[in-house]
């Protein structure tokens, strides 16, 4: 694709710049203004919607809770930062869909940007206008990019992260600015969705680390400082949620993050363990990326046809 709008004689690098640019601009502006069609759907948008208005209106930020039953109980089975995020939205513009769904818009967002700071370090700005636009149109993340879930909002800190990682590490102008996001965003992830948030952003260092047998992927960190900061980031809340909530340390970290991929029945208070056929994925995955999937095996077959 990008070949093909790059090999017209009749465009110059600017003006392929200014026709992605207006793509992408037409995409997210569309995202954005469909934020309020659609009623919440049950149980995932209006339990995350449900907990950040309760925030609103209790005043308190430190345990996420949810009814049930016709009385509030702590929901422990997330961090609260996105949470945090959709009461601040309600906060500014109001409690309602458009306001619920803006934090997981904002983490769309927040995607698009990593994408296109990594193309402009290492590829080009319009594969980075090109690769927004690719993985902002794909229906699932179209979808969940103005929904009340946090996959988005996750999503957007773990590739913040790891683009920071590229940076700072691979980068042509290395930054310790960027090593220290790298770390602020690995805390960001880790508040929203735990330690999966650690597997994902750590899995590529320590990758690299056995593929090339060198330790500098990892020690050329600012382990000092990083850590630090990601301990001040990540500490605090859990403090002051065992401090409100005795035992909810050991629920959340045992139960929600150990037990629940273990055992169908782990004994979580909320939702239930994710067990589907194996390989599940797979097609998941397939129809989460549609079109694209089929221009990619299209232009695949036409290779290697021409290969052979």
């Amino acid at each position: 694709m990008y070949a093909k709008l790059t090999n017209s004689n009749s465009r110059s690098p600017f003006q392929m710049q200014m026709l992605l640019l207006c793509i992408l601009a037409v995409v997210l502006l569309l995202r954005l203004f469909t934020l309020e069609c659609g009623d919440l759907l049950d149980p995932t948008e209006t339990r995350y919607a449900t907990i950040a208005e309760h925030m609103v209106h209790s005043g308190d930020w430190v345990t996420p809770k949810l009814p049930v039953g016709g009385e509030l109980e702590a929901y422990l089975s997330k961090p609260p930062l996105h949470f945090w995020m959709t009461a601040v939205t309600y906060s500014l513009f109001g409690i309602d869909e458009w306001s619920s769904r803006l934090p997981s818009f904002l983490g769309l967002l927040l995607i698009g940007i990593s994408l296109f700071v990594f193309s402009r370090e290492f590829l080009s700005k319009e594969l980075g206008y090109l690769s927004i636009i690719i993985c902002s149109t794909c229906p699932l993340m179209f979808f969940l990019g103005g929904s009340s879930t946090v996959d988005v909002t996750f999503a957007g800190f773990i590739i913040a992260a790891q683009v920071s990682y590229a940076c700072a590490l691979l980068g042509n102008e290395r930054s310790s600015l960027a090593g220290i996001l790298f770390f602020v965003f690995t805390a960001a992830s880790f508040l929203t969705k735990g330690p999966a948030g650690l597997i994902l952003v750590g899995f590529p260092p320590v990758f690299l680390c056995g593929y090339q047998r060198t330790e500098r992927y990892l020690t050329d960190l600012p382990w000092g400082r990083g850590l630090c900061v990601f301990l001040l980031c990540t500490i605090p809340w859990f403090y002051y949620l065992e401090q409100s909530n005795p035992g909810a340390t050991s629920y959340y970290f045992i139960t929600e993050n150990v037990l629940r991929f273990v055992s169908k029945d782990y004994g979580g208070h909320h939702g239930s363990a994710h067990i589907r056929p194996f390989g599940s994925i797979w097609w998941m995955m397939g129809l989460s990326v549609l079109p694209w999937l089929l221009f990619v095996l299209r232009h695949n077959t036409l290779d290697l046809k021409t290969l052979a």
